[in-house]
């Protein structure tokens, strides 16, 4: 039963927090990137290689190295899925595409329960421990420690911005560079200037609103540097996909070039 959330914890006192895109779907893996030191894994059932019925094997791979807080991407806002999600043990939630208002209310009814919100209610699950015992702590401790975690990705969700942050209902801002790079006219490209600077002018609101923001997908501590520069303090540092792949990648091509 979910009692603490060392993320939650550090976001709120404005430290920054790193962690990983995890999307290979194998739970000995999150359990080494677990034991690896991140504050986080993002367990990504948008692009990842997860289906809803093995969420729990990862959430449970987290246990072992409490320090380390697992958190699932969904693929889109759904109640049901956001619902069965927690119920699996996730301690946060990442929703893509958020671009107006509504989409923030409605992501913070689906996670919270009454009065708070209108979350379905389980006591018999991997979160409530399965027994239904101090059901009343669970709610209350549930409604305070879940992260919520929204990505804005396109012009209409920066354009919506300042009336999303006046909420104040959203724990983490991400701003999806690569989504964002094809909506400006430069796919892949998220370094081009137009791409850095609209988030860059993103992350100055967040930080003025007191919150949390994150974004892109450093791969080296001088990348990890430029972020936390930007005013960025939730780091996904690369994906685990590709740190594998780069580092396969850069003995390959030694090889092969007689080295």
């Amino acid at each position: 039963m979910l009692s603490t959330n060392r993320l939650k914890n550090k976001i709120e006192s404005n430290e920054i927090v790193i962690g990983i895109w995890n999307t290979l779907g194998s739970p000995l893996l999150t359990e080494v990137l677990a034991s690896a030191g991140l504050d986080f894994q993002i367990i990504d059932l948008e692009h990842g290689a997860f289906s809803l019925d093995t969420i729990r094997q990862h959430t449970l791979s987290c246990l072992h190295y409490p320090a380390c807080t697992p958190i699932v991407r969904i693929p889109t806002l759904s109640e049901w899925m956001i619902q069965n999600v927690l119920d699996q043990g996730a301690c946060g939630i990442v929703v893509p595409d958020i671009a107006k208002t509504d989409d923030v209310r409605d992501l913070n009814d689906f996670m919270k329960y009454s009065p708070a919100g209108k979350r379905g209610f389980s006591p018999y699950t991997v979160a409530a421990g399965f027994s239904g015992n101090d059901s009343e702590k669970y709610v209350a401790l549930v409604n305070k420690l879940i992260v919520r975690i929204a990505i804005i990705e396109s012009v209409d969700g920066l354009q919506q911005l300042p009336e999303i942050l006046q909420l104040g209902l959203i724990d983490v801002y991400y701003f999806g560079a690569y989504d964002l790079s094809i909506e400006l006219g430069y796919p892949g490209d998220t370094k081009h200037s137009e791409v850095i600077n609209v988030i860059k002018d993103a992350v100055m609101l967040v930080n003025k609103a007191g919150k949390c923001a994150g974004g892109f997908i450093p791969k080296n501590k001088t990348d990890i540097e430029w972020l936390i520069d930007m005013g960025m303090r939730f780091i996904t540092y690369h994906v685990d996909t590709s740190l594998i792949y780069d580092n396969i990648n850069d003995i390959t091509k030694w090889h092969a070039n007689g080295k």
